[in-house]
């Protein structure tokens, strides 16, 4: 192994251990601050088609309730509702769950409120998962056509074992016991 590969080696397993580097300047920085810094890994696995947005739950007496996210314990009284981005909302009445009267906030824009008391916050994509109903559809598609060639197959053993049933009757050369 030559100069560059051990350097290499060294330069990996100081990435590993965390180990200060000295840089040109004469500063201390870590390996990962020289690499690049810290990295998001939760935007990697963050679904690119989720939405975003919020909505805005406004009082008579001109108090402001923001929900980005799904939010248990509102317990607000709106006068007004105002959906920002393409997200939807189900607004439900009960506190701590999806259950009771509800109310579906899906159009962008102010709108008037149909229940008197939000309990409950609930985000929801406005469309379907594309993914997930193809998955569906194929999943659905595969059992018919394993179930289809199951049948296909039960039903020639069984005409097999009809004819071996109907072949099993002495032919003349044989002795019969008695």
């Amino acid at each position: 192994m030559g100069v560059a590969g051990k350097m290499w080696v060294v330069l990996v397993l100081m990435s590993c251990v965390g180990v200060g580097v000295h840089a040109s300047e004469g500063g201390t920085e870590s390996v990962k601050e020289l690499l690049g810094g810290r990295r998001k890994l939760r935007d990697a696995f963050t679904p690119k088609t989720f939405c975003s947005g919020s909505v805005i739950l406004k009082s008579e007496k001109g108090k402001e309730y923001v929900v980005n996210n799904t939010e248990l314990n509102v317990n607000f009284k709106p006068s007004s509702i105002e959906l920002l981005g393409n997200c939807c909302y189900y607004l439900y009445h009960h506190s701590t769950k999806q259950a009771g009267k509800y109310q579906l906030v899906k159009e962008e824009g102010q709108i008037t409120p149909g229940l008197a008391w939000v309990g409950s916050v609930f985000k929801t994509p406005c469309k379907a998962q594309s993914g997930s109903v193809l998955m569906t559809v194929f999943l659905v598609l595969g059992c018919l056509l394993l179930a289809v060639i199951l049948g296909f197959l039960i039903s020639k053993l069984r005409t097999k074992r009809r004819r071996g049933l109907v072949k099993l009757e002495p032919e003349d050369g044989m002795i019969q016991p008695s």
